[in-house]
Parts: structure tokens; sequence; C-alpha cells
């Protein structure tokens, strides 16, 4: 009788031991797994921030481009609309946008989708003016609509 009360608690002890185990086990690998994914998600922000500085500075080489080929060329208004279609012909597929050319005296020349000079363009012309030449100036133009 008293191996069979011993062999019990060996069996108990060794099947909660098992439980134990496996609890640790379990939480182990749960972290493991929280971790793996975070890493994977920071790789993968990581890899669509890339795309998006990549993008961003192509359409500051193209917007340089652009000027440049505006100030040399004094492009007409029908040569104008097919430079700007074609600089942006890629980005106008990803992305939502208008692009609006003023001349020196902040009048609009062209403008993507027809828009007319709104007070915002005004002032963005007015900042632009005493911003450094041959940079290009983002202003987050959502923000003012608020």
């Amino acid at each position: 009788m008293k191996t069979n009360i011993v062999l019990f608690a060996l069996a108990v002890f060794i099947i909660s031991l098992i439980i134990t185990l496996n609890i640790f086990f379990q939480e182990s690998y749960q972290s493991e797994m929280a971790e793996q994914f975070n890493r994977q998600q920071l790789i993968i922000a990581k890899s669509i921030a890339r795309s998006i500085e990549g993008d961003i500075r192509h359409i500051e080489a193209e917007t340089l481009s652009l000027a440049r080929l505006i100030a040399e060329k004094k492009l007409d208004k029908k040569y104008l609309e097919e430079f700007v279609y074609n600089a942006y012909s890629g980005e106008k597929e990803e992305i939502s946008s208008n692009i609006k050319v003023l001349d020196s005296s902040g009048r609009v020349v062209y403008s993507s989708l027809g828009e007319s000079l709104k007070p915002r363009d005004s002032e963005l012309f007015q900042m632009l003016k005493k911003a450094f030449a041959a940079k290009v100036q983002y202003k987050d133009l959502l923000a003012t609509d608020r």
C-alpha cells in the first residue's frame, strides 16, 4: 500500500512537472512569436519608408527638372501641360495630386486639375519666394483644410 501511495505521489509530481514545463514553454513560445512578428513588422515598415523616401526624391528631382526646363524654355500653356504630364505620369497613378505652376507674380499658369488660385496657394507662394532656390519645399495642405 505504501508503494502505491509513493507511486501515486510520483505520478502526480511528474504530471504537475509536465504541466508546469508545458506552461513555461508555451509562454516562451508566445513571447518568441511576438518578437518575431515585431521584427517582421519593423522590416516591412522600414521597407515602406525607404520606398516613400525614394518616391519623394524622385518627385523632387522631377520638380527641379521641370522648374529648370520652364525657366529655360519659357513654355507656353500647350507645351507646359505635356511636360507636366510626362514629368509626373508615374506619380499620378499612385497618388492624388494637383500640380500648379505659378508665374513670378503668383498667378496660375497651369493647374493639372484646372483649379484656380486659392488663398493657401498664395500663402505657399509667398513662403516659397523667401525659400532657398533650387530646393523643393513641402507643405501639408490637408492639415490647413482641417
